[in-house]
Parts: C-alpha cells; structure tokens; sequence
C-alpha cells in the first residue's frame, strides 16, 4: 500500500517538474486593462522606420529593434505635443539553441506605415520599451 502511494508520488512529481519548461515558454499577452495600467507612456502614431539588430545571448541571439514613430496623440506620459517623433524599442527572440525555453520579447513586430498604439515603459538607459509580450495594437 505505501509503494503504491509512493509510486503515486513520485509520477506526479515527475509529471509537474515536466511542465515547468512549458510554464517558462512564453508569457501570455496582457489584457488591456494592465496593458493601461503598466503603461508609462501610450501613444498613436504611424511607424516610420525600423531599425533591426542582432545580438549575442549566450549560445543563441536576439533581434533587437527600434521603431520610429510619427506621433499624432498622446495619451499618456511624454510631455509632448503631437505631431512628434519618437523610438521605441523592442526585442523577439533570435536564434536559439534545440529545448531553449524563456521569454519572447514581442510577439510580433512593427512594419513601416502601420497606424499604431504603443503601450511603453522607460528601460534603466531612459529609452521607451514596448511592454510584452503584446505592447501595441494596429489602429
């Protein structure tokens, strides 16, 4: 009787520590509400231009991008008057070796003349982060 509840044991406990790569995959997209609540700066505009890298991360890389955007309303942040531009910045995944699990940057990138709103935050160096994994929505 206790081999068969150890036995039990055990299987679940292999069975959740299993699960624990699929739980660190990728995050879930933010609802609106804390896409606003998380928000420093939310802005509408027209993207412009954007700017791609790639960047070393240990065995693998990330894309990294900057967008620039012509800002035509302001609703949040930025003590600025539209019309203005401004970057934002924003990372996806690159490449990465068989098994790698983590997060995701954004789940899809901005593309030149798309009417947006961006959902930032300021980085340690002052720049505009776009939120993740979901920090904009075509207009």
């Amino acid at each position: 009787m206790n081999g068969m509840i150890i036995k039990r044991f055990f299987k679940s406990l292999f069975a959740l520590i299993g699960l624990i790569p699929l739980m660190l995959a990728a995050l879930p997209p933010l609802s609106a509400r804390a896409r606003q609540e998380k928000a420093e700066q939310i802005v509408s505009g027209t993207v412009q231009d954007v700017y791609r890298r790639e960047v070393r991360k240990g065995e693998g890389s990330n894309l990294e991008y900057v967008a620039l955007l012509t800002v035509d309303k302001v609703e949040k942040g930025f003590w600025i008057s539209a019309p203005v531009f401004v970057y934002v910045h924003y990372w996806q995944v690159g490449k990465r070796p068989k098994g790698w699990t983590g997060p995701q940057g954004q789940s899809a990138g901005l593309e030149p003349g798309t009417r947006v709103r961006v959902f930032s935050r300021l980085d340690e160096l002052g720049r505009s982060q776009l939120l993740e994994p979901n920090g904009w929505e075509p207009l």
